[in-house]
């Protein structure tokens, strides 16, 4: 079972699961994953994908289309993901 397998399956009850916390599992998240499946999980209190995402994505990590649907969020931890130039610039024209 990959990890795409055990989110797809979190995600059958997604106001149900308050916390997801998969840091420590250095480099074995891609982060492509992330903006794909972030939309399911709209229940999240906390997420912590710290030290285990690796690679980039040609958009946001994570949409702000996402996160509006994410209102109960109150911790996100995307330490030590580096994030591209092109990206970072982007977030800076917004705000």
């Amino acid at each position: 079972m990959n990890l795409r397998d055990i989110l797809s399956a979190l995600s059958c009850n997604p106001e149900l699961l308050q916390v997801l916390d998969v840091s420590g599992n250095n480099g074995r998240v891609p982060a492509v994953t992330v903006p794909n499946i972030i939309h399911l999980f709209t229940g999240l209190k906390e997420l912590n994908l710290g030290g285990c995402l690796i690679g980039t994505v040609p958009g946001p990590l994570i949409p702000c289309e996402a996160l509006e649907r994410m209102s109960q969020l109150r911790e996100l931890d995307i330490s030590q993901y580096k994030v591209s130039d092109p990206a970072q610039r982007s977030g800076e024209e917004k705000y």
